[in-house]
């Protein structure tokens, strides 16, 4: 994710930690995945579509 982050300023970086933190708190066996190429991150429970957090 910090290959992700660098790209931008720091208050956006400093955001995105705390909803990380939030959402890996809350959401118990959440999978975090970091495309770089789409330059995103995302939340799921499990491969495919149908697992996605939106």
């Amino acid at each position: 994710m910090d290959n992700l982050l660098a790209i931008y300023d720091e208050k956006v970086s400093n955001i995105v930690f705390l909803v990380q933190d939030l959402l890996l708190k809350h959401l118990p066996r959440i999978e975090e995945d970091v495309d770089l190429t789409a330059k995103l991150i995302s939340y799921s429970y499990g491969k495919g579509v149908k697992g996605i957090i939106m």
